[in-house]
């Protein structure tokens, strides 16, 4: 709601996971906090004071509800929280050298913006029953998740755990509205 009430250009998340293989690389979150659960970028375009207009709205609201912001007007401060997100594809290709793979079961799946919150708690909770590890990133403006299960292919029950994850997930995006 922050984002789409204030006029962002861009919003992506990214989850807990991803943030900890960007540590895990070597890589220092920028921000107020360690170890974040998420981080929500927010784009602004526009002139100087449009800019600044929304920026500063979007900060109030989001101290209004908790959540901590850090605001990026450089290109080389840009660079480096976009950085962040480029780095999800290589981060997760890196975990075959652990004996895991990323296989996308549910990987794109789509829910209105606004059940966004819903379905990555309803998706936690279903691939945490089955302890599978996972990445999440994504488009939340558009409530676009990238879902990247990590799994070792040659663990029992594996195949069966993606087929009910995938049922159950499906079930899940159908009754937020979702594709």
């Amino acid at each position: 709601r922050i984002a789409g009430r204030r006029g962002a250009a861009t919003c992506e998340f990214l989850g807990r996971r991803l943030l900890e293989l960007v540590e895990a690389a070597g890589h220092r979150l920028p921000g107020p906090t360690e170890h974040p659960e998420a981080i929500l970028l927010l784009e602004v375009e526009g002139d100087g004071e449009e800019v600044a207009d929304a920026s500063g709205a979007m900060r109030d609201d989001a101290l209004k509800v908790g959540l901590r912001s850090l605001e990026a007007t450089t290109p080389g401060e840009m660079a480096r929280l976009w950085g962040l997100r480029h780095q999800a594809s290589p981060l997760i290709q890196a975990m075959t050298q652990r004996g895991l793979r990323s296989i996308q079961v549910i990987e794109d799946s789509v829910v209105p913006p606004a059940r966004l919150p819903a379905y990555l708690e309803g998706v936690r909770g279903i691939l945490s029953s089955r302890e599978m590890d996972h990445v999440t990133f994504g488009h939340a403006g558009d409530g676009n998740a990238h879902v990247n299960l990590l799994v070792d292919l040659s663990a029992p029950r594996t195949l069966s755990n993606l087929r009910e994850i995938l049922v159950e997930t499906t079930t899940l995006v159908r009754s937020l509205g979702g594709t």
